[in-house]
């Protein structure tokens, strides 16, 4: 029996056989002596054995056989193979038959081809050898040139930004600054204009019309007075008026202009009650709104714009009129954006200015273009208006500029900013001035290209002689070159506008007629050389005169001839009166309207059923204040408190009596003897009460008629007893005169009620004057800037310890305002404004009363009132 095999260590399996001792070739340990010297298998080692595989002529695939089977022995556990069987005993294995160390076969073959072409020294390899060594030479050189002076890299293209960057926390270097090559200027022959037709047929036969459109209109007022509800013939000749007057309005005369709108009114105060009528009567002073049909539609736009806009601020015309005027007009301007006008100019302006856009759209297609814009520049000057017209001109050349046209090339655009260079006044206005730096300003609108032609103009149209071309902007200029240019052409404006002053264009002021400015500059003279009183009704009497020749100078600025002639006919009774010493005169109790007791009544009579003539007349006797009416002039209006017509009417007749003739002796007997024939209502109720100043029972009670007849009889009674003090009927005339000349400047009329004293009258004169002035941009302020203006008020109103010094104070500020404008209009007379100044403080200085103080600011006004009128006869009105 077979002894048991021994147990088997735990964890371990049979031991494998070793594999016998391996037989090597001599490939074999060629290979593993190469392994052993290389340090094993790497990089030098596998070239060698590539290297001896070739000399062996053993293939790749036998190589790696090899490898494998050596490899597989080692794992295998076979004996190990020392040195001493790698070389069998010997020192060293002898050189195998290869060349170098990794080098293929093919290269050895070719070594061997070379040696053997050397050697040879034949005539034919000599000359083949040194063909090939020059061309090497040749190549050597090439490449060292092209070394030595490489070519310009190609720009990289260039990458295509992120949708979302970063924005870095530090600004962007700035770019280097470039100085432009030399302006090119843009050169036209001729220099562009245009000439269109400014007299169509249509317009001029209109104008001959229009002295009879008033008749025409009176017409329709009597119709409608008969019949309440108009017929379409009515409507026919309404219309046929309309047109008329609007077509030729430019070419009529300012007497025929006033015609027609007052009767325009008469026809309006008509249809009152009659609202569906009204609306139709409107709407045809509609105008157009989007495209015009013919030339001479550009007149009658602007004529039927003024005429709402002149109907939205008549204060005296129906609520429900008026109202729907300014509706329609805000619906027809609404694509303008500005705002809402506030007279007749204004609104003609704002629809010229909404038509230019199709004007400047029309340039380049239309044949009747230039006859289009003829009639657009003539619309344009008869609104008259320096500032607003310059304004206007200017907003036509920047919608030519912003357009799409190529001004550079000749044509109907490039004509137009021709034409509108030769009516801008490059030298004095200021609203010019502004103008170009706005268009230099609105980068987004107007191009550097645009702008360049417009200066290339400026620089060759002879008009403005300091516009050199070294001012044209380049065609590419750039923001910041743009920006220099304008800079530039601002610091050459002033030395121009410098160099002009004193010449004729510099010192013209507004043009007002002729023969009353000499008869105001008359008076004015006449007054200053009267010696003034010491006593309160001599100083108050001056004062009023004063007031009131400052109050015409005002009148004749609006052309409002008529009403400054009646005042002067007032200031000539005041002054024949006597206002030296004490001998004051007092103003008269009893005043007709103008002139003597009874011509008031006949003016007023004549109005017949013309509201708005009524409404003139009453607007007359408002104007003159405290004080009475002659028997005649008093019986007639004592009529229109009671029972005038319509109601506008009779509303401001009783708002009349009660402010303005309250102490009239013969107007409160003429309110007693005519109480028995006034209706029974509150609106007269409440009329009487404040003209007696007593508490009365209510117009329902059974006892309304005893006592109201009772408080007219004492408000007569002590009229009759108690003469009113000349102090407070001057002061009554100054509250009227100041709140009028407050209207004038601002084109609203003030409430009565806001009027009560001469002060408040004078502090909304001050505000008016002050809004006035926020208007004006004077080039040197005087006599300061607005803030100063504001503070110089503001100090003199805090230093007032009484109600007559802080109005003082206020018509400091007038004078001052006053001062400014009249600079800012005409700055060469800067130097006499300020002499004005100087002289009416030394008079402040050395007066011993408040009033006489007040006395020297207006007399200051009047000075300066001189400086800033011009006859129309062309001289001024000094």
């Amino acid at each position: 029996a077979r002894p048991p095999a021994p147990a088997r260590p735990p964890g371990r399996s049979n031991p494998r056989p070793h594999p016998p001792p391996a037989v090597l070739t001599e490939f074999d340990r060629y290979v593993l002596a190469t392994l052993v010297a290389g340090g094993g298998w790497n990089k030098r080692s596998r070239a060698r054995l590539v290297a001896l595989a070739a000399a062996h002529r053993v293939t790749a695939a036998g190589l790696v056989k090899v490898m494998s089977g050596l490899s597989a022995y080692a794992r295998a556990g076979g004996p190990r193979l020392g040195v001493e069987e790698i070389t069998q005993g010997a020192t060293r294995l002898p050189v195998p038959p290869s060349v170098d160390e990794g080098e293929p076969a093919a290269s050895k073959a070719l070594v061997d081809r070379l040696a053997v072409e050397l050697a040879d020294d034949s005539i034919v390899n000599t000359i083949r050898l040194s063909l090939f060594f020059g061309l090497v030479t040749i190549l050597l050189g090439v490449v060292l040139v092209r070394t030595l002076f490489p070519s310009q890299p190609e720009a990289a293209p260039v990458e295509t930004p992120p949708a979302i960057v970063e924005t870095p926390t530090q600004p962007p270097p700035p770019l280097p600054e470039t100085t432009p090559t030399p302006t090119r200027v843009a050169r036209f022959a001729p220099f562009p204009s245009f000439l269109g037709n400014a007299l169509p047929r249509v317009a001029t036969e209109a104008a001959d019309a229009c002295p009879g459109v008033p008749a025409e209109l009176d017409l329709i007022v009597r119709k409608l007075s008969l019949d309440g509800d108009p017929s379409e013939a009515v409507y026919r000749q309404w219309t046929a008026a309309v047109e008329t007057a609007a077509a030729g309005w430019v070419l009529a005369d300012q007497s025929t202009r006033r015609a027609i709108d007052r009767a325009v009114r008469s026809v309006l105060h008509e249809v009152v009650d009659a609202p569906s009528a009204g609306d139709r009567l409107l709407d045809e002073l509609t105008p157009p709104r989007d495209r015009l049909l013919e030339p001479v539609d550009v007149w009658k736009g602007a004529w039927r714009a003024g005429m709402l806009g002149s109907i939205s601020a008549d204060a005296s015309l129906p609520a429900a009129i008026v109202e729907r005027a300014r509706h329609q007009l805000a619906t027809i301007l609404a694509a303008g954006g500005g705002g809402e006008p506030t007279d007749r100019t204004a609104a003609a302006d704002e629809w010229l200015r909404i038509m230019l856009p199709w004007l400047v759209d029309t340039l380049e297609i239309d044949p009747d273009t230039y006859d289009y814009w003829e009639m657009w520049l003539a619309a344009q000057r008869e609104l008259g208006g320096t500032r607003r017209h310059q304004a206007a001109l200017l907003d036509a050349v920047d919608a030519l500029l912003a357009s799409s046209s190529d001004l550079s090339r000749p044509g109907p655009a490039v004509n137009a900013v021709g034409r509108l260079i030769g009516h801008l006044d490059f030298t004095t206005s200021v609203t010019v001035r502004d103008g170009v730096r706005a268009l230099f300003d609105r980068a987004e609108r107007i191009g550097d290209e645009d702008l360049w032609v417009f200066t290339s103009l400026l620089a060759a149209s002879g008009e403005v002689g300091w516009f050199s071309e070294s001012l044209v902007l380049p065609e590419q200029a750039g923001p910041r070159f743009r920006n220099r240019i304008r800079d530039r052409i601002l610091d050459r404006w002033p030395e121009a506008a410098e160099a002009a002053s004193g010449s004729e264009g510099e010192r013209r002021g507004i043009a007002v007629d002729a023969a009353t400015a000499r008869r105001w500059a008359s008076l004015h003279g006449q007054v200053d050389t009267t010696t003034l009183g010491r006593d309160d009704e001599s100083l108050m009497i001056r004062l009023l005169v004063e007031a009131k020749l400052n109050q015409v100078a005002a009148l004749m600025t609006q052309r409002r001839v008529d009403e400054a002639n009646a005042e002067l006919d007032e200031v000539e009774d005041l002054l024949a009166g006597g206002v030296r010493g004490d001998a004051a005169a007092a103003p008269r109790s009893a005043r007709s309207a103008p002139g003597a007791d009874g011509e008031w009544a006949a003016s007023y009579t004549e109005a017949r059923r013309n509201p708005a003539e009524k409404t003139k007349w009453l607007s007359i006797l408002r104007r003159r204040g405290g004080g009475d009416l002659g028997p005649v002039d008093a019986e007639l209006f004592v009529r229109e408190v009671y029972r005038g017509s319509p109601q506008e009417v009779r509303d401001l007749a009783r708002t009349i009596v009660a402010d303005q003739f309250a102490h009239g002796r013969t107007v409160a007997m003429e309110m007693l003897d005519q109480f028995p024939s006034s209706p029974r209502n509150e609106a007269i109720s409440v009329t009487l009460q404040r003209y007696t100043g007593t508490v009365l029972p209510l117009a329902a009670s059974e006892a309304w008629r005893a006592q109201t007849r009772l408080a007219l009889t004492e408000h007569a009674l002590g009229l009759l007893q108690v003469a009113v003090p000349v102090v407070d009927v001057a002061a009554g005339e100054l509250r009227s005169v100041y709140g009028e000349r407050a209207e004038i400047l601002s084109n609203a009329p003030v409430p009565a009620m806001a009027l009560r004293t001469p002060q408040e009258a004078i502090v909304h004169l001050a505000d008016a004057w002050r809004d006035r002035v926020q208007l004006v941009i004077a080039r040197r302020p005087t006599p300061t800037d607005l803030p100063g203006l504001d503070r110089r008020r503001l100090t003199r109103g805090r230093l007032a310890t009484d109600p007559l010094q802080r109005a003082v104070a206020d018509l400091l500020s007038v004078l001052d305002c006053l001062a400014y404008v009249t600079v800012a209009e005409q700055p060469g007379r800067r130097e006499e404004a300020l002499a004005v100044l100087a002289e009416s403080a030394r008079r402040r200085r050395m007066a011993t009363h408040v009033i006489a103080q007040a006395i020297a600011a207006e007399r200051a006004m009047g000075r300066l009132w001189l400086l800033r009128l011009t006859l129309d006869d062309g001289s001024g009105a000094s």
